[in-house]
């Protein structure tokens, strides 16, 4: 078995990608999450992902197709916000893409070139062969 390195890339079973500087990782998770009308397509795109969020992953298990159609439907109503947070706050903002992408905004360069230096930095890091945030 080949020892786990930290590459940029991201490889799952039939999806392969490469996080270079000028990579959007974060629009394109939103875009085919957006495309998840049910919870195998759901479960689908998460696979496809599941080395950058782990975390939605993890929350996807627990998720019926009732709650994921009532998080669809809802999503963007302040008075659901709670509810929606509480099904699916990590399917929807995972962790890593979060602070990578706050790290991008915040200094103005593409998301790949956040990606790649809070790597470098070690505020993202490989373990169990996807990317977290560090534990204290």
């Amino acid at each position: 078995m080949k020892p786990e390195t930290a590459s940029n890339e991201l490889r799952g079973d039939w999806h392969e990608r490469k996080v270079t500087y000028l990579s959007e990782c974060a629009k394109d998770y939103a875009a085919e999450i957006e495309e998840a009308t049910n919870i195998d397509k759901l479960h689908a795109v998460l696979d496809k992902w599941r080395r950058l969020v782990p975390d939605a992953v993890e929350k996807a298990k627990g998720l019926s197709n009732k709650d994921w159609q009532f998080v669809l439907l809802h999503k963007k109503d302040e008075r659901y916000g709670e509810e929606t947070s509480d099904l699916a706050g990590e399917i929807l903002i995972p962790a890593v893409l979060l602070v990578v992408t706050m790290t991008a905004r915040r200094f103005q360069v593409p998301w790949g070139a956040a990606f790649i230096r809070l790597r470098e930095v070690k505020q993202i890091e490989l373990r169990k062969g996807a990317w977290y945030r560090p534990t204290p």
